[in-house]
């Protein structure tokens, strides 16, 4: 059998590779698919649990409080976090995800993607398993937790793609890229449902439940990662998980679509690579632009929950877009591009969080969530525009 950092060494798989590694290529296609699923489940289910780890009420402390559930002996923990320490806690994650990937390209370039995607399921891993711990012993840890989860979640990415690019044919490369990367809509799209249910149990204390299971996954994903890398050598709760999963959902879809547009455009010359590259650009920042603009506009409920599910959706067309794109203008340095990219996009993610707090602190209105679309929807065309100028 070759030896594995010969392999990871090799800009593409080859053509004439034989029936083994043509086996085993779907094998890490799926295994990649399963490790983004998870990461991503991560990171959404934060955005759940800590509904549940706040108390509603906040005297504006930080200290640890318990309580009983009514006809249950069933201690549930919760924490006095209010509103400012909560978006601290879930926008920290961004100061680890913007290292990580950039730091994550240059280290799969050195030490090759199986290594480093599972050094980032790790370093995601670990601190599910210890955030109920993290949680008692105060907010501090809990962000340390979080940044440490942001870092590992960043080294996956770059090494999910470098792992693609050595083990995909140039005629598939689209398709396998994106059923590798659906597992970032298909991990909010189960955490949805099964994080609120956990959350709204007794079980294991109800949102301690979520990050031993997720962490547990994470541990059984390495194991079987190490094997296949050694032959290589409520009801209203319930109701609103379902309303969370729908955008994921409409991504996933996308996603798929996308990677399977885009292989046919190029394989049957209907559009040039720049061309297919372009056009799914334009879906994924145009349309979802112009949503995202509609949204701040629209009145009734049901009609913005529609338009919300699209816009979101639609970014499912980047990875046959503009991440397919590195795999064409440098294949050779996908990794740390990758990287660069994530490590600078992720500065919206802090920014965005910080400046809807400010807008919405004092007075929630409308107008002022208008503010926050129109400026994610010029950062949208800028990209756009952006994109078009330079690649000619």
């Amino acid at each position: 059998m070759p030896d594995q950092n010969l392999i990871e060494k090799q800009p593409f798989l080859r053509d004439n590779d034989n029936s083994r590694t043509l086996k085993i290529r779907y094998v890490i296609t799926f295994l990649c698919f399963v490790g983004s699923t998870l990461i991503y489940a991560a990171r959404v289910n934060w955005s759940i649990a800590i509904l549940y780890m706040a108390r509603q009420e906040s005297d504006n402390t930080n200290s640890t409080d318990s309580e009983v559930n009514e006809g249950s002996s069933q201690i549930v923990y919760t924490f006095d976090w209010n509103m400012k320490t909560q978006q601290i806690i879930l926008g920290s994650f961004y100061c680890g995800y913007s290292v990580g990937p950039i730091l994550g390209g240059w280290l799969v370039g050195r030490f090759g993607g199986f290594s480093m995607l599972m050094t980032g399921i790790l370093f995601t891993t670990f601190p599910m398993l210890v955030t109920q711990f993290a949680a008692h012993f105060g907010v501090g840890f809990v962000i340390l937790t979080r940044i440490i989860d942001g870092f590992g979640q960043g080294i996956a990415y770059p090494a999910n793609l470098v792992l693609i690019r050595n083990w995909s044919k140039a005629d598939e490369r689209n398709t396998l890229l994106a059923i590798a990367f659906s597992g970032c809509s298909v991990g909010p799209i189960l955490t949805s449902y099964i994080s609120t249910w956990l959350c709204s149990s007794e079980f294991m204390g109800g949102w301690p439940s979520t990050f031993y299971l997720y962490g547990t996954i994470g541990v059984v994903w390495c194991v079987v990662w190490c094997i296949v890398g050694s032959k290589t050598n409520m009801q209203s709760n319930l109701q609103a998980g379902l309303l969370n999963m729908a955008p994921h959902l409409c991504v996933l879809c996308m996603t798929v679509i996308g990677g399977l547009l885009g292989d046919y455009l190029i394989s049957h010359d209907k559009l040039s690579i720049l061309g297919t590259r372009r056009l799914l650009n334009t879906f994924c920042f145009g349309l979802t632009a112009v949503f995202i603009i509609i949204l701040g506009y629209v009145y009734n409920s049901d009609l913005s929950l529609t338009i919300m599910v699209f816009a979101f959706g639609i970014y499912g067309f980047k990875f046959a877009g503009v991440n397919a794109n590195v795999l064409d203008i440098a294949p050779f340095h996908s990794g740390i591009i990758i990287g660069m990219m994530i490590s600078i996009g992720s500065i919206g993610g802090l920014v965005a969080t910080t400046l809807l707090g400010v807008l919405t602190e004092t007075n929630n209105t409308l107008r002022q969530w208008r503010v926050e679309f129109w400026t994610q929807a010029a950062l949208q065309i800028c990209a756009l525009l952006a994109f078009f100028y330079f690649w000619q």
